[in-house]
């Protein structure tokens, strides 16, 4: 990842500007809420330079080619921007998840850490290299997944009559497809077992809110 310095001085395309983003939210969720914003402000301010980013009235061609926040430039259908997409999608679900009134405060504390633990993921396989592991991250959630797995009781489950147990649920499966997305690649194997485990979570959380 480039630093500051050299970013400032460089226009970037539109695409390599959102992996920066992605890379700033990364590292504004280690401190407070006004970091990251200064963060993300920092880059997303570079939006209008991009040579073929998001503009008024739209593109006029769609380019087969994207770029990453190292520079590196691969084929838009390259494996790599099929798992950054489907961390896209997963993080949209849990933050879709954490804007639920009904969700309990203990389940809404893990989900403002699995959203920071996926600008991590997203972070590193868009080619920051300066992202911390997740270590702390996944030792909280084995914690909070040791707490549900605990009190689970047996039996097969459906989730139909509970719309938040659902939401879990639905929320498990793009879990595990980002999962299988980042096994699919040379990934980092502890972004890989934390996708697995939060999996687990979300199924353990669904359950624990058919129970109440």
């Amino acid at each position: 990842m480039l630093n500051d310095a050299e970013a400032r001085g460089r226009k970037f395309p539109g695409d390599a500007v959102g992996f920066m983003l992605i890379d700033a939210a990364a590292k504004g969720h280690k401190g407070s809420l006004a970091r990251l914003n200064a963060h993300m402000l920092q880059y997303s301010n570079r939006m209008p330079e991009a040579g073929y980013g998001m503009r008024r009235g739209g593109k006029l061609q769609v380019k087969d080619t994207a770029v990453l926040a190292d520079g590196k430039t691969l084929p838009k259908t390259d494996p790599v921007f099929e798992a950054l997409g489907t961390m896209d999608e997963l993080s949209a679900h849990l933050a879709l998840l954490h804007a639920e009134e009904a969700l309990a405060g203990e389940f809404r504390s893990q989900l403002d850490d699995s959203l920071a633990a996926c600008f991590e993921i997203s972070a590193r396989l868009a080619g920051s290299r300066d992202v911390l592991p997740l270590a702390g991250r996944l030792t909280r959630l084995v914690a909070a997944h040791d707490v549900l797995f605990d009190a689970r009781s047996g039996g097969f489950r459906r989730f139909c009559d509970n719309p938040l147990a659902a939401r879990l649920d639905l929320v498990r499966t793009v879990c595990r497809r980002a999962e299988r997305r980042l096994l699919a690649l040379p990934a980092d194997g502890q972004d890989c077992i934390y996708l697995d485990v939060l999996a687990d979570w979300l199924f353990l959380a669904a359950c624990r809110c058919l129970a109440e």
